[in-house]
């Protein structure tokens, strides 16, 4: 199969085809007798590969590794901290969603966004990854009770962003000194009520685990979790 004719069955640009054959990642097979280049049946397989490994993220160094691995507990390995990977830029762009909408009831309500408190707020949290339990500090007791319940890692990540977008509100909205009988206080306090009396109807045997994350606060930078923690609570206290 000629260059272009390979390139258009791929879905890539001619240009692509040729920078992978310049750098020996894709060379191509050989030269027909009219001076053009051409690929095989196998070279297609490998760019087919190659294409896959892209999407999924990896760098084109880090695919020529892939490719030259043979074991594929060596490829599963890689395949794993990939996912990992991608399940943490998830969890930041969640924070990122939770800061944007915290700003926004900022805005509305008239009062001026903490920008470097939520800045330093998106740093804080780049690190948390709920795709492995055993990150947290959980006794296996409790990461079997998690996997339990939850089945599936859209649900566990369902019910931590609720409670991520809660702690990230209430820290934004206590630097930007919002008072706890403002309105914007007391629909986050409601949220934030809701959010515990759903979680004691629906899921109360994970109660006593999710105690023991709020005791040993890994998830959450300490500092971070009792300040929004003390807001909610005096937000509470207030409406009482």
């Amino acid at each position: 199969m000629q260059t272009g004719t390979a390139a258009r069955s791929a879905g890539v640009s001619l240009r692509t085809l040729q920078y992978y054959d310049r750098i020996g990642l894709l060379p191509a097979g050989g030269r027909q007798a009219n001076g053009m280049r051409y690929y095989t049946g196998e070279q297609l397989l490998r760019l087919e590969q190659i294409l896959f490994y892209k999407n999924m993220g990896f760098s084109l160094a880090e695919i020529r590794d892939i490719l030259e691995k043979k074991e594929s507990l060596e490829i599963d390995a890689l395949l794993n901290s990939q996912e990992r990977s991608v399940y943490a830029k998830i969890e930041n762009l969640y924070s990122i969603i939770g800061a944007l909408d915290a700003a926004r009831q900022l805005f509305k309500a008239g009062i001026q966004p903490p920008w470097g408190h939520i800045s330093a707020l998106i740093t804080s949290l780049s690190g948390t990854e709920t795709r492995h339990w055993d990150g947290y500090a959980l006794s296996p007791d409790d990461a079997a009770r998690f996997t339990a319940v939850l089945h599936t890692h859209e649900n566990a990540f369902a019910l931590f962003h609720d409670l991520k977008k809660l702690i990230i509100k209430a820290s934004v909205f206590q630097a930007a000194g919002v008072s706890p009988s403002a309105p914007i206080a007391e629909r986050l306090r409601q949220e934030w009520q809701e959010y515990g009396i759903w979680m004691e109807q629906n899921h109360p045997e994970l109660l006593a685990s999710f105690k023991k994350l709020d005791e040993n606060q890994q998830i959450f930078e300490a500092e971070l979790y009792a300040s929004a923690l003390a807001f909610l609570n005096f937000s509470s206290a207030n409406s009482d």
